[in-house]
């Protein structure tokens, strides 16, 4: 079962997030990222990227992640399965994305080209983690 769904949107794909936890919540969102981008069976969990961030919210941080994480794939061709966040506040993320560079973007099954803040927004309801995620495609 995956750790996300789709809800429908207009022009760009939207999903929901759950997590037991907030870095359950933060893993998840960056798993969905990587998966409607790419074939994660397909890639290796063998190259280790550190991210270690701050911003005004856990909103903002959320963003700003998954926005660095997105620009990582965009620019560079890393495609990452795996997640480690060591430490996480409501205002910073120390963590670890680990995957592989791709030979082209060919490779990649969705181009996203943004996260967006549209309705952006975390909340824990009765014990679990939820969000909201726009990205622009």
């Amino acid at each position: 079962m995956k750790p996300y769904t789709f809800i429908s949107h207009t022009a760009d794909i939207g999903i929901k997030v759950k997590g037991r936890t907030i870095k359950e919540l933060f893993k998840n969102s960056a798993f969905a990222l990587f998966d409607i981008i790419a074939d994660l069976n397909h890639i290796k969990a063998k190259e280790d990227f550190k991210l270690n961030l701050a911003s005004e919210n856990l909103e903002e941080l959320l963003h700003d992640w998954l926005k660095e994480l997105l620009f990582q794939c965009n620019v560079n061709l890393f495609v990452f399965k795996r997640f480690n966040i060591s430490k996480l506040s409501d205002t910073a993320i120390e963590s670890a994305a680990r995957g592989e560079k791709i030979n082209s973007k060919g490779m990649l099954k969705t181009e996203i080209k943004a996260v967006t803040y549209h309705n952006l927004a975390i909340k824990k309801e009765k014990g679990v983690w939820k969000t909201e995620i726009i990205f622009d495609v």
